[in-house]
C-alpha cells in the first residue's frame, strides 16, 4: 500500500474545539497509508469525541495539503494536487524534514513547555509540509543546507520559526492563519543568505571587508526579491523578511 503521508498536513486537535464548523473534511491518521474522515465539510467536530481523543493521546488530526493551504488563507493555493516529489526534489525534502526533526529536538532540550513545544513544533512541520507544494521554495530552502554556512541559517530558522510561533500562542494568537504566516516568515527570512559567497559567510562580522559586509547585509533585501517570484508566498511574509534587521 502506499505512503498517503505526503497528502495531508497536521493540524493541532485544539484548532478544532472552539466547536466552530470546518469548512473541509477532517481526518485522523492510523496509519502512514491508512486516513480515515472524521467529519465532512461545514461539520463542527463534537466536544465529546475530541475529548476522547485527547484521552488517547491524539495531540493532532488531518486536512488535505490543498485544503490546509486553503484554511490558512496561502495565496495562489492548489487547484490541483501536486504530482508527489520524486528523485532530487524528494531527497531534498527528506533532508530538509530530517534536519528539522534533529533541530526541534535540540531545542526541546531548553527547559520548553512540553504542551507549548508539541503544539508549535506540529505547526512548524506543517509550514514545511505546505512548502514542499511549490517546487521553487522548496529548493530555496535545500539551498540553504548545501554548505556549513547556510547550513547554520536552515537551523536558524527552524529555531525562530519554533519560537516565534510558540510566542505567538502565548500572546493568545487564535487565527491559524496569522500563526501560519507568522511561522512561514520565520522560516524564510533569510533566505537572500542563500544567494551569499561561502567565502564571506564562513568570516566573522568584524572580519569583514567594506565591500564584503554591505553584501551581507543585503540579504534582506535580496531574499524579499526572492521570494516574491513565489504566488504562493502571503504578503505578509515579505513584510518580514525585508526588515527583519
Amino acid at each position: 500500500m502506499s505512503d498517503r503521508d505526503q497528502e495531508f498536513v497536521e493540524v493541532s486537535i485544539e484548532e478544532f474545539t472552539k466547536g466552530k464548523p470546518v469548512p473541509f473534511a477532517v481526518y485522523i491518521r492510523l496509519t502512514s497509508w491508512k486516513y480515515l474522515q472524521i467529519s465532512i465539510a461545514g461539520d463542527s467536530l463534537d466536544l465529546a469525541r475530541l475529548e476522547v481523543y485527547k484521552d488517547k493521546n491524539v495531540r493532532c488530526l488531518y486536512l488535505l495539503k490543498d485544503d490546509f493551504s486553503r484554511y490558512v488563507g496561502l495565496q495562489g493555493a492548489q487547484v490541483k494536487p501536486v504530482a508527489p516529489l520524486a528523485g532530487a526534489a524528494a531527497k531534498q525534502l527528506a533532508t530538509l524534514r530530517a534536519s528539522a526533526t534533529t533541530t526541534l529536538e535540540l531545542l526541546r532540550e531548553n527547559h520548553i513547555n512540553d504542551f507549548l513545544y508539541e503544539n508549535s513544533k506540529e505547526f512548524v512541520e506543517s509550514t514545511l509540509s505546505v512548502l514542499s507544494d511549490d517546487r521553487a521554495a522548496l529548493a530555496m530552502l535545500a539551498a540553504l543546507t548545501t554548505q556549513s554556512s547556510t547550513n547554520y541559517i536552515y537551523e536558524h530558522s527552524l529555531g525562530v520559526t519554533l519560537y516565534s510561533v510558540m510566542l505567538g500562542r502565548v500572546l493568545g494568537w487564535k487565527s491559524s492563519q496569522n500563526i501560519f504566516k507568522l511561522g512561514l516568515g520565520a522560516l524564510l527570512h533569510d533566505i537572500g543568505v542563500s544567494t551569499i559567497p561561502e567565502s564571506i559567510l564562513c568570516k566573522r562580522e568584524s572580519d569583514l571587508t567594506a565591500e564584503e559586509a554591505k553584501i551581507l547585509h543585503q540579504h534582506p533585501e535580496w531574499g524579499a526579491t526572492m521570494l516574491k517570484q513565489l504566488t504562493s508566498v502571503p504578503v505578509e511574509v515579505l513584510g518580514i523578511t525585508l526588515p527583519h534587521h
